[in-house]
């Protein structure tokens, strides 16, 4: 089996590293998870997170994006715009991405989802980063 690294570009926001270090399980609040968990078909509380933003009105696949390793993932909560995988060229039509990141509205589809994951809103930008498995 290889490995691969990946680059990901992603918009939205950093989580920072007590996300990475301490998981999802210890940094959402019990009321929180109790509502992921009620989601219909809900077998994983990180698996259901974008079914229970979908169901709350976040739109554009917003979700926990993970980065850095397999082994040791670091959290962006966001929308994964681009994969580039190892070997591959993406070509990036820039002035597309800036027109639906305005038209769909998606600072606000993530900041939408930070306040239904109780997570402080930070202002959402670009981010390019890497995926080591």
């Amino acid at each position: 089996m290889g490995q691969s690294t990946d680059a990901l570009l992603v918009y939205g926001f950093d989580l920072g590293d007590e996300w990475s270090e301490d998981g999802l399980e210890n940094m959402l609040d019990e009321d929180i998870k109790a509502k992921i968990r009620q989601v219909e078909g809900f077998h994983d509380l990180e698996a259901n997170i974008s079914t229970y933003l979908q169901a709350n009105g976040v739109e554009h696949g917003v979700e926990i994006v993970h980065h850095c390793s397999c082994d040791y993932s670091m959290k962006l909560l966001g929308i994964e715009v681009v994969t580039a995988y190892r070997g591959d060229v993406q070509h990036l039509d820039l002035p597309e991405l800036a027109h639906r990141c305005f038209a769909e509205n998606w600072a606000a589809n993530v900041g939408l989802a930070a306040n239904l994951l109780g997570i402080p809103e930070k202002a959402p930008g670009w981010m390019m980063v890497s995926m080591w498995c």
